[in-house]
């Protein structure tokens, strides 16, 4: 979101250049007039341990709350709305979350998505299972992977379901989903080969790489607007930021114990506290 678009909008009602003046001279006197947003990155970590909210660049860090203490393997973040969407065990629980507070809105079940996650990770401290789950933020529309990574499940955001999209060239079972919200295409990891797979909305593999660094595959997340990825790294201390070839520009901790269990990302302005 930018400050000064809704400074803009403001113009159009009724005694709008006055409001469209005061308003600038807000974000002007705060110094946002460029930087009104930050870039958050969301790892839901293991029942009790809540998300980290990791503010980028720089890496700094919070805890969010959840109320519910079910074990999270997918997450996505609405900038919009200002809100988490977690999927749960056993893959076919999905939950949207009210960022600011942690608190449950309301749980709904994923239609025509069979329950379960293929992946069984056991490089790591405490062996776990691994989902994805994406938004398309223009329309809401939720994306599911099926336990064995085909296909992906298009869902609205009530559950209800859309469509199957089958991949054309499968990589076995998936640890993360992002959508690319500028290209429209999703960006899948694959766990046996810890590799990402750009794909078009008809399961067209476009090109597929390997982050340059040991990862937890577990979560993902991209923001093209960056030109960059979030993956948790390997036995999940902390989270890397990736440019869209797969190096690694950063890392940040997560002062955390366990595994991960999803990642969202997205920017958030900066009167959401």
């Amino acid at each position: 979101m930018d400050l000064r678009y809704d400074c803009r909008t403001a113009a159009s009602a009724p005694h709008g250049g006055a409001i469209r003046r005061a308003c600038l001279a807000v974000v002007a006197a705060a110094g946002l007039a460029s930087t009104g947003c930050a870039m958050h990155t969301y790892v839901a970590l293991t029942p009790g341990e809540g998300i980290r909210d990791v503010t980028l660049p720089g890496g700094g860090l919070a805890t969010i709350r959840v109320s519910s203490n079910e074990q999270i393997v997918g997450l996505a973040y609405e900038q919009r709305t200002d809100r988490l969407f977690a999927r749960e065990i056993p893959g076919t629980r999905l939950v949207e979350i009210e960022r600011a507070s942690g608190a449950t809105v309301r749980t709904f079940s994923a239609q025509q998505v069979t329950p379960g996650c293929g992946g069984l990770l056991t490089n790591v401290e405490l062996p776990n299972i691994a989902c994805g789950l994406a938004m398309r933020w223009s329309d809401r529309h939720l994306f599911l992977d099926h336990p064995n990574g085909n296909p992906i499940t298009e869902l609205d955001v009530d559950g209800r379901f859309v469509r199957h999209i089958m991949l054309q060239k499968p990589g076995g079972p998936i640890g993360g989903l992002g959508y690319d919200q500028r290209n429209d295409r999703l960006y899948v990891l694959y766990i046996v080969s810890e590799t990402v797979a750009e794909v078009d909305l008809n399961g067209a593999e476009i090109r597929r790489f390997r982050p340059q660094a040991p990862i937890q595959p577990q979560g993902l997340d991209v923001s093209t607007a960056r030109r960059e990825l979030y993956i948790p790294l390997v036995n999940g201390n902390a989270i890397g930021v990736f440019d869209l070839s797969g190096a690694l520009i950063e890392q940040h901790p997560l002062q955390r114990a366990g595994v991960a269990g999803g990642v969202g990302a997205g920017t958030r302005p900066w009167w959401r506290r």
